[in-house]
C-alpha cells in the first residue's frame, strides 16, 4: 500500500513541502506526485560569439568561466584545463585570464582557411595534479564564429546617371548631393548615393567626398579625393577613390581607381564614370 494512504491530508502536504525544500537545497530535478522542481543555475562555462577573417590568425576571448575563488592554484593539487573546438575540425587549449572578479576569461588562437559560420565549443575540465586521466567536467558552452572571406580586389567600374542638389547658404558649407542608378563591375545593377564637397572660401584645398553603391547582394563605400583647387571652385571633373567599407557578398573586398564627373547645371543631372 502506498505509504501516503496512512497519512492525513495535512501530513501529506507537509511531506511534499519538505521534499521541495530538500530538492531546492540540493539543486536537483525531482518529480513526485505532480511536484517538479527545476535547477535554474546558469552553466559555469559560456562561449562568446566572435568574428574573424579567413587566413588571418584570430587571438582573443572565446569564453568565460564563472568560478568562486578563481582558477585553482597549482599548490591546491588541482589543475584546470580549457579546451576549444573551433568548429572546423581543429581543437586547441585555451588560456585563463583571471582578474579576481569571479569571471575568468578564456582566450584562444586559431586561423580558419575558409569563410563561413562555424560553431565553437569551449570546455573546462579539472584533474588532480599528476593524474591527467582523472578528469572532471566543469562545464561547456557553444558559440558562433563568423569568418569573413580573405581580402580580395573587386571591380566597381561602371557608369551612373542621376540628379544632384546643392544646399543654399554659405558656400563654405556647400556640398553636392548625388542620387542615381547604373552598373558597377562586380555589383552589377546598383544605386548610387553620396556627396562631393569642393573647397569653399579658402585659399586652396582638395575636394573630398564619399559614394555608397548598393546592390541586392551588398554595398561598397568609396572615399573620394580631388587635387587641390582654389577656393570657390566647382566639383572637379576627376577624383581618385579608395574603397573604405563593404558588406555582405563584398565583405573584405578592396578597390581603388578614379571617377570622372560631368554635371549639367541647367537640369541638375550628372554622369559619373568609375574607372
Amino acid at each position: 500500500m502506498f505509504p501516503f494512504a496512512m497519512c492525513s491530508e495535512r501530513r501529506v502536504r507537509s511531506i511534499f513541502r519538505q521534499v521541495a525544500v530538500e530538492v531546492l537545497e540540493n539543486r536537483q530535478l525531482l518529480s513526485v506526485a505532480g511536484v517538479s522542481v527545476f535547477d535554474t543555475v546558469e552553466p559555469p562555462v559560456a562561449a562568446v560569439d566572435i568574428t574573424a577573417n579567413a587566413g588571418k590568425r584570430f587571438h582573443d576571448i572565446v569564453g568565460n568561466w564563472t568560478v568562486t575563488g578563481g582558477v585553482p592554484a597549482r599548490s591546491s593539487g588541482t589543475i584546470a584545463l580549457a579546451l576549444i573546438d573551433w568548429g572546423d575540425g581543429k581543437t586547441s587549449k585555451g588560456k585563463f585570464v583571471d582578474d579576481g572578479s569571479g569571471i575568468v576569461q578564456i582566450t584562444g588562437s586559431h586561423s580558419w582557411h575558409t569563410a563561413g559560420t562555424f560553431q565553437t565549443t569551449v570546455k573546462v575540465e579539472e584533474y588532480p595534479k599528476g593524474h591527467k586521466t582523472q578528469l572532471t567536467d566543469i562545464g561547456q558552452g557553444n558559440g558562433n564564429v563568423v569568418v569573413a572571406p580573405k581580402p580580395h580586389k573587386i571591380s566597381v567600374k561602371g557608369t551612373f546617371t542621376g540628379t544632384y542638389t546643392t544646399p543654399l547658404g554659405n558656400p563654405d558649407a556647400r556640398s553636392y548631393v548625388f542620387t542615381g542608378t547604373g552598373t558597377a563591375g562586380a555589383l552589377g545593377t546598383a544605386t548610387l548615393d553620396g556627396t562631393v564637397t569642393p573647397p569653399g572660401f579658402i585659399l586652396s584645398a582638395p575636394a573630398s567626398g564619399q559614394l555608397t553603391l548598393t546592390a541586392p547582394t551588398g554595398t561598397v563605400t568609396l572615399d573620394l579625393t580631388g587635387k587641390p583647387q582654389p577656393g570657390g571652385s566647382p566639383v572637379p571633373q576627376k577624383m581618385k577613390y579608395v574603397m573604405s567599407d563593404s558588406t555582405d557578398s563584398f565583405a573584405n573586398s578592396t578597390a581603388k581607381g578614379s571617377v570622372s564627373i560631368a554635371l549639367d547645371s541647367t537640369a541638375n543631372t550628372f554622369v559619373m564614370v568609375i574607372h
